[in-house]
């Protein structure tokens, strides 16, 4: 058996304050994803302590907003296959973190496509995204028929036939005067 030790390097003083800096500065512009990671660089153990506890406290009140999302089709059943991005970047269905505000969402599987515009507010937390994938009608099968069955000589022994006897009337008639 191998065993491996994974160092991994603290931050330094100057790294805690640059983080703390720019997780204040993520806050104030909407992006707590950013701000939490930002937030828990300088929460380290390895940052003075002042800037630590400050990172901690300001940790404590962020407050990430999130989607369940599903993919179903138009009988409800879940699609499990569904490749889904959101501002471009692959998700996958269930639990996602986002930043407020206004986000892409494609849900694409085989044929089927579906885009929308999210919008996320600060204060959702788990809020149901279903998407719903019709399936599209099947076409109907093309029938093919035989063409309907010609009349044409139907009509020209009727036309015969009426002649015919047209003819023997008049001469019939003539023959009895």
């Amino acid at each position: 058996m191998i065993w491996a030790l994974v160092l991994l390097a603290a931050p330094s003083v100057e790294a805690c304050l640059d983080a703390s800096e720019a997780a204040q500065v993520d806050v104030r512009e909407g992006r707590v994803l950013a701000a939490r990671a930002g937030f828990e660089t300088c929460a380290d153990a390895a940052c003075p302590a002042v800037v630590r506890r400050d990172c901690a406290s300001r940790l404590d009140t962020i407050r990430v907003p999130s989607i369940e999302l599903a993919v179903v089709d138009d009988a409800g059943v879940p699609i499990p296959n569904a490749r889904v991005t959101i501002d471009g970047a692959p998700r996958t269905v269930g639990r996602i973190e986002l930043d407020p505000g206004t986000h892409t969402l494609s849900v694409v599987t085989g044929a089927l496509r579906h885009d929308a515009e999210l919008i996320v507010a600060e204060a959702d937390r788990e809020r149901a995204v279903r998407v719903v994938l019709a399936r599209p009608e099947p076409e109907p099968p093309i029938a093919i028929t035989a063409p309907p069955p010609s009349n044409t000589r139907s009509i020209a022994l009727t036309a015969v036939s009426g002649a015919a006897l047209a003819t023997f009337a008049i001469v019939g008639a003539l023959a009895g005067r």
